[in-house]
């Protein structure tokens, strides 16, 4: 132990009247005054905690290993650490880039689909138009004899009353319709 810091009274245990006896007689107390609302132990724990920011701050800063008290491993560490932090924020910061190119790119493909759509749909009828005319007015009859089946509910797409029609009369059974 280099220094002692600690608020001047005393504290007592079962052994002393006074726990910090001894590093006041070797002159290594150094007395702290109290400050409400500040824990000692919250600051040793946020100390300990950012004790590696603290080192890999000194030595970005300029400072050796050795004015640090660090060994050769330990400065190889906090070396790797940082390289490892940059790749994570390199990654982070791609990530997000690229998410927001990605929404901006769904945006637009949004807005082409929508306008492709409206044109179609402006189209349609022109086309409907264009098959009438060059196939004449056989196509009109087809289509207007369907629509009549379909209102009646006697048109081709009632499946069910094919079905029900075919077991009625045996067909189904028999591979016949």
């Amino acid at each position: 132990i280099d220094y002692v810091c600690h608020d001047d009274l005393p504290y007592a245990s079962a052994e002393s009247d006074d726990v910090y006896a001894f590093v006041k007689a070797q002159g290594r107390f150094l007395p702290t005054q109290r400050t409400d609302g500040v824990s000692t132990s919250d600051l040793i724990t946020r100390i300990v905690r950012d004790y590696d920011k603290y080192l890999r701050r000194n030595l970005e800063r300029g400072m050796s290993p050795k004015e640090l008290n660090i060994s050769f491993l330990k400065e190889q560490e906090l070396n790797l650490q940082k390289h490892v932090s940059g790749i994570r924020e390199q990654i982070k910061k791609n990530f997000q880039g690229t998410r927001e190119d990605l929404v901006g790119e769904l945006e637009d493909l949004k807005a082409e689909l929508r306008h492709t759509k409206l044109f179609w749909e402006d189209r349609r009828q022109d086309f409907v138009r264009g098959f009438s005319s060059m196939f004449g007015s056989q196509v009109g009859k087809i289509f207007g004899r369907k629509r009549r089946e379909i209102a009646n509910g006697s048109g081709d797409y009632g499946s069910s009353k094919r079905v029900r029609q075919a077991e009625s009369s045996g067909s189904l059974n028999s591979g016949s319709e």
